[in-house]
């Protein structure tokens, strides 16, 4: 696999970043527009618009094709550059994002803890690529924490979770 491009252009203007952010949608397979800066009197707001194409883009006849997009929205392209992001391992990082955590008697860990599960806790092992969550969030939180206290009063031979999302 080859790594992802980023093409980021930085333009002058809300419309122009609208009419930047269509035309290089159809050169890639994503893009972004974040307002960098807001309008303060006669100066327009700055807009960074990110596109992510499948193979490099731009050449000379793109960019202005870009700047004289911009120019017919009434603004102005400031700049614009393509590159090569670096490979990252996007589930070990997401991994380390979701360390294990108890909540009730449940023990809530992804497939990558090594660790020793707590004493008197329910282990769950839930991977959030493959999973609906990782605990954190407060539905699944708020089911679990249902859950536990269920089991205070009563046993449960079948529980099934239907879900929701």
């Amino acid at each position: 696999m080859t790594n992802p491009i980023r093409i980021t252009a930085e333009v002058e203007g809300a419309e122009a970043a609208l009419e930047m952010a269509a035309m290089l949608d159809e050169l890639s397979g994503a893009v972004a527009a974040f307002e960098t800066r807001e309008a303060e009197g006669k100066n327009p707001a700055l807009w960074r618009v990110e596109a992510y194409p499948r193979e490099l883009v731009l050449n000379a006849e793109t960019e202005i094709r870009l700047a004289l997009t911009a120019a017919g929205a009434g603004g102005r392209l400031l700049s614009i550059g393509e590159e090569r992001l670096p490979e990252r391992d996007w589930l070990a990082e997401n991994r380390r994002d979701f360390p294990p955590q108890r909540i009730g008697h449940f023990f809530v860990h992804g497939s990558h803890w090594r660790g020793a599960t707590p004493p008197s806790s329910i282990p769950i092992e839930i991977d959030a690529a493959t999973a609906f969550g990782t605990g954190e969030h407060p539905s699944t939180r708020g089911c679990l924490l249902a859950l536990d206290r269920l089991a205070r009063h009563r046993r449960f031979r079948r529980p099934l979770d239907i879900g929701t999302g």
